[in-house]
């Protein structure tokens, strides 16, 4: 059971014209909210704003090419060259580009709809024990929103009062406010969160340590505590070169770290079982945004198809005749950073799959077919008829995402009709970025164990504890793509580190569906995405284009 789905009117209400592409202003967002149980139920929807259906598969089709495609090992090949090709280094110009747009739509939605939380229990709630977690829970998830979209755009409107009226100009047309002052608001947001009611040593936190069965997905206060360490650790880097960031971060990251076992998470023993879809909300994953797939009245999914924009070419389950699903995958060269025994070649990337479709049964055994990634011609086989039958004759699609592997039938026959979550943060990546913390701050043999905590579980060889501090800054950050790929993190760590030139430089030509494709070159305008044309359009306060896209 996925989780209990509390049903609440909403009412969206948007500006005429040009004025309704300005998402970051709805006002009245949900029916009056003036009883706890309308408010928790609010407090749930907040939550769906990044899925709802207005903005079209944003997590998928939006967020993921904007934060993980466009490195040296992701591959740009898809059947659908409005989707795979999506490089976001040639195909964004002036701010059109659809997933710009969607991203900037969903995340403040979900701002809004957290101001209206936080308004309606301060107003409506008489008990704090009853309000303070609702408060903190839309804190937490605002302070998130906040931290995807200054990473993405850089200065950003930084809304924190729900706009009730078309009248309310000032709170609708606000002005970009500068990076420092977002990561300010985003830390105060996620302090708030992840601490006490008081200071006293006894009183509970604002937000539970465990959630129910029924309430599996909701943040936890150490879902706060993980996100508020990452905050500190991004702010340590660029754009802001916070000199207090990585004592921050490493005081942040040891509390959870130290106390793992109260806060009920921890590494799983084996890799593989994190990402299944019959063990989601594992203890291993801090934040998560659910997705479960239904058939309801209307007919819609709210399911996921990761497995089938993620999975290897030709792998999914009767897509379509040919099963030709995949729109984004990497270069075979990425399995180069893993030692032999790594399972994660098997469980998170990989070469080798099972072919998922009916029709790949082998009669004579009821075995199902396997296919595999050939790395000289770039091309997918099945294993049974190499190499007469080539699955992928216009090639380079790449190899797969086997974390997001379909496990489960899919609902219906629709593309959105997996169970697969979207794992927005887990254990394994506070590990790391602990790690990358204390090394950053000359603690070189503190941070070594943090590190090798993720690479044994993985099968890989530990890191000896004599490594010094220049070539370990290098193991952990390719120990992140190894442990992280995939998981809406990539181009946000090559941002925050400056190694955008270096990723750049290393991107080829056969990382596109067509091999004679230009690789683009590196400007300093793709340190961040333009804001959306839409917006700029709606809203006469917002500051200048970002520099290079006008």
């Amino acid at each position: 059971m996925k989780k209990i789905i509390i049903t609440i009117p909403i009412l969206l209400l948007f500006f005429a014209g040009c004025k309704k592409d300005l998402v970051e202003v709805p006002f009245s967002q949900f029916t009056k909210l003036n009883t706890p149980a309308l408010i928790d139920g609010a407090a749930v929807g907040i939550y769906g704003a990044v899925d709802n259906a207005s903005i079209s598969f944003f997590h998928q089709l939006a967020l993921f090419p904007m934060v993980e495609v466009g490195h040296r090992y992701s591959s740009f090949g898809s059947n659908a060259e409005g989707l795979g090709n999506r490089d976001f280094y040639r195909y964004i110009y002036n701010g059109n580009t659809p997933a710009i747009a969607q991203t900037w739509q969903g995340l403040y939605l979900m701002v809004n709809r957290a101001n209206e939380v936080i308004e309606a229990a301060q107003t409506y709630i008489e008990d704090s024990a009853v309000a303070v977690p609702l408060i903190a829970e839309a804190r937490c998830l605002r302070g998130w929103a906040y931290f995807t979209l200054t990473q993405l755009y850089g200065p950003v409107p930084l809304q924190i009062k729900a706009t009730k009226s078309s009248s309310d100009r000032e709170n609708i047309y606000l002005s970009r406010s500068p990076v420092a002052a977002v990561y300010a608001q985003i830390v105060e947001d996620l302090t708030y969160a992840s601490g006490n009611y008081t200071n006293g040593a006894l009183t509970p936190p604002r937000l539970p340590r465990t959630r129910p069965t029924a309430n599996l997905g909701r943040v936890t206060s150490g879902t706060a505590i993980a996100l508020l360490g990452k905050v500190y650790l991004t702010m340590a880097g660029l754009p802001l070169n916070d000199p207090n960031g990585y004592k921050n971060a490493i005081a942040t990251f040891a509390t959870l770290v130290t106390a793992r076992a109260s806060y009920s998470t921890g590494l799983l023993p084996r890799y593989s079982e994190v990402f299944r879809s019959t063990n989601e909300m594992n203890t291993e994953i801090l934040f998560a945004l659910r997705c479960f797939a239904n058939t309801g009245a209307n007919g819609l999914i709210s399911g996921t198809y990761f497995p089938n924009t993620l999975g290897p070419f030709a792998s999914q389950v009767d897509f379509d005749a040919s099963g030709n699903t995949s729109n984004y995958g990497l270069r075979w060269d990425i399995l180069r950073l893993f030692d032999r025994t790594d399972v994660r070649t098997r469980s998170g990337v990989g070469f080798a799959y099972a072919d998922m479709r009916a029709a790949s049964r082998i009669a004579a055994t009821g075995l199902q077919d396997s296919l595999f990634y050939d790395t000289v011609t770039n091309f997918q086989y099945r294993r049974r008829s190499v190499p007469t039958f080539v699955v992928s004759a216009n090639g380079r699609y790449g190899i797969g995402y086997t974390k997001y592997i379909a496990d489960q039938p899919r609902v219906a026959t629709s593309v959105r009709g997996f169970q697969n979550d979207w794992i927005v943060l887990r254990f394994s990546d506070v590990l790391l970025s602990h790690a990358e913390a204390l090394n950053e701050d000359g603690q070189t043999s503190a941070a070594i164990p943090f590190l090798n905590e993720v690479r044994q579980r993985s099968g890989a060889a530990p890191i000896a504890l004599t490594t010094t501090q220049l070539p370990l800054k290098q193991i952990i950050r390719e120990e992140r793509m190894r442990e992280l790929v995939g998981e809406y993190t990539s181009i946000f760590d090559i941002r925050r580190w400056g190694t955008l030139e270096i990723e750049m430089a290393n991107l080829r030509s056969d990382q596109y569906t067509n091999a004679d494709q230009t690789v683009p070159v590196f400007e300093p305008k793709f340190y961040l995405y333009p804001i959306p044309i839409s917006q700029i359009q709606a809203n006469p306060n917002l500051l200048p284009q970002n520099p290079g896209w006008n």
